[in-house]
């Protein structure tokens, strides 16, 4: 394909069906496939012929947007997606029908209509990844963009990033207040390096692994490596404890709890210096499968956390139903305790309380000043982590550290 030539603001638009499982479960693929004929025909009817194709195998359709101010063509396309329910296919007792989600990319020309769709269908995925109708990039160079292609390539070679030893390995101390504490507890963090050696954060690729199976193998590489890998350091340094984060797709797996158990049974690590973290905000599939391990976990003597807590609306259920031990309390909640007029001091202050009325231990996470240090020691918080108490580092340098650790300034004897 060539260019779409000069002239106004031009952009493509490629439009998919929602739930097209579900309606494969529902009815086989005969009623999926008149859905998007009838789909098409309205986009048709919408935008003309000439402008509207369908892309094989995936279905999506693709719409030329021209010939029109940029507003009205989204106002074009954002009638379509409210029009699509009503392409209804009466079968039986089921009458079908679904809704759909669009991305478009806006060019002033100079690009390849081929380059222009693939970018549209990179917009396409976002919106349906973020459960949204609409996904616009203003450009090919939108970094909004840039980013979301990044974490697909990043996902699609996470792999290859295991197979190769590119996910990396990096630690963050949890520290404890109370000086006298010979334990140094450290989270273990991941990042990723690409095939041109630059190192990627956690956010560029783990939001997106964890809505597919990929997390579960990427937590279960990063325990082994964590614990495995550097069995001869943790066995040799009894004072280091290690806290590993897990998905809610991890933790909903069947019988997950046996492979963490012949892990520690081969290295001899006691369990009580392994905390387990579940993410607030990562959904739980089967909760069932999720008290089973969480228990066996506990039975074993590691601890579990839940982590990011006050960040989501699960979090009191899974507090009533997981058997944790420890709250860590969400960064975006510690940030603002500084600041008295706002909720966050007294939602802070609250889930201390009643952290403390169920015996669980309580992390401040993201702590980034001395004032929020002495803030959350006031309120009760025994324990800190954020950049104020510790950049990550390395985790393979955690173990040449000495016993002591790296005390914060603010932590200093007066």
């Amino acid at each position: 394909m060539t260019d779409m030539g000069d002239g106004n603001l031009r952009g493509i638009c490629v439009l998919g069906l929602n739930y097209t499982d579900q309606l494969l479960i529902a009815g086989g693929d005969g009623p999926l496939l008149a859905l998007r004929t009838a789909v098409r025909d309205l986009l048709t009817d919408s935008f003309g012929a000439a402008q509207v194709t369908q892309m094989a195998p995936c279905g999506a359709i693709v719409i030329r947007l021209q010939d029109a101010p940029r507003d009205q063509l989204v106002e074009q396309v954002r009638a379509a997606l409210a029009r699509v329910p009503d392409c209804r296919l009466p079968a039986g007792q089921i009458h079908y029908a679904t809704t759909a989600h669009a991305g478009i990319v806006w060019t002033e020309g100079g690009t390849e209509v081929a380059e222009l769709i693939r970018i549209a269908s990179a917009a396409c995925a976002a919106a349906n990844i973020r459960g949204l109708d609409l996904v616009e990039y203003d450009s090919v160079d939108h970094p909004h963009l840039q980013a979301d292609i990044l974490s697909a390539r990043l996902l699609a070679d996470a792999m290859s990033a295991m197979q190769d030893r590119r996910l990396v390995l990096y630690a963050q101390q949890i520290v404890d207040i109370d000086q006298t504490s010979r334990v140094r507890q450290y989270e273990v963090l991941v990042k990723m390096r690409d095939r041109e050696g630059r190192e990627h954060s956690p956010s560029a690729f783990l939001p997106l692994a964890e809505r597919t199976g990929m997390i579960c193998l990427m937590d279960g590489w990063i325990i082994r490596e964590a614990i495995l890998g550097h069995a001869e350091a943790l066995v040799r340094m009894e004072h280091i404890h290690i806290s590993l984060n897990m998905s809610g797709r991890t933790l909903s797996s069947p019988g997950f709890w046996r492979g963490i158990e012949e892990i520690l049974t081969q290295t001899g690590i006691a369990p009580a210096r392994i905390q387990f973290e579940i993410t607030e905000t990562s959904a739980i599939y089967d909760l069932a499968r999720a008290k089973e391990n969480v228990q066996a976990f506990r039975r074993m003597g590691c601890s579990v956390a839940l982590d990011d807590f006050g960040a989501g609306l699960s979090g009191f259920s899974y507090l009533t139903d997981l058997d944790v031990n420890c709250v860590k309390i969400d960064g975006g909640l510690v940030a603002n305790v500084v600041y008295p007029q706002r909720r966050e001091l007294k939602i802070v202050e609250a889930l201390v309380s009643l952290c403390s009325e169920l015996g669980l231990d309580v992390v401040g996470e993201h702590v980034s000043s001395p004032q929020i240090f002495d803030i959350l020691r006031d309120l009760g918080v025994t324990k800190m982590q954020g950049y104020a108490m510790g950049e990550s580092v390395p985790y393979e340098t955690i173990f040449t550290a000495p016993p002591g650790g790296v005390r914060p300034a603010m932590m200093a004897p007066a």
